[in-house]
């Protein structure tokens, strides 16, 4: 299966996608005490802006480019389809996400999720962008990767494991 792809319109996504996580690191910020928390969301919101800024610039490079063909030969599934999916998955209102977080884990898993899941369409969205946006992409999901890294870090460092039931 194939669809014919704007590449405009992927980049609209990405930048709705940094446009999501910034608010909802700000909005997350809010709920919590914890001045290392609230400092790793404004640091991450912050970075979310920055990308939503690239993405701005390289779709002002991209109009006057073609929409493509584009296939996903494994799942015979089209780019637009996979762009609905992350859609169903984001389209919540973000003060309702947030809404239901109780515990600073909650924050951390959903922040995770949010994250890997940027590392995913970026690396995705990377194959249909011209070589010198490609490369720029790749740049964004370093630094998104690294958001994994450093959430996963403070997760660890900040709430402990279970207790291990074989020992008790």
């Amino acid at each position: 299966m194939s669809a014919l792809v704007n590449v405009a319109e992927i980049l609209d996504f990405a930048i709705y996608m940094e446009q999501k996580g910034y608010e909802f690191y700000t909005e997350s910020a809010k709920k919590f005490d914890n001045l290392k928390l609230v400092q790793l969301f404004h640091l991450l919101a912050q970075e979310e802006l920055d990308h939503e800024r690239i993405f701005k610039g390289m779709k002002e490079k991209a109009k006057t480019m073609a929409s493509r063909e584009i296939k996903d030969e494994d799942n015979q599934t089209s780019m637009k389809d996979y762009l609905k999916g992350f859609v169903f998955g984001i389209n919540k209102s973000v003060k309702e996400k947030v809404g239901t977080i109780k515990t600073m884990e909650d924050a951390l898993n959903v922040a995770l999720g949010f994250e890997r899941d940027s590392v995913v369409f970026y690396s995705t969205l990377k194959k249909y962008v011209d070589k010198k946006n490609a490369a720029i992409v790749e740049d964004v999901v370093q630094e998104e990767s690294r958001h994994v890294i450093m959430l996963s870090k403070f997760k660890s460092e900040q709430i402990p494991p279970p207790p291990d039931v074989d020992a008790l």
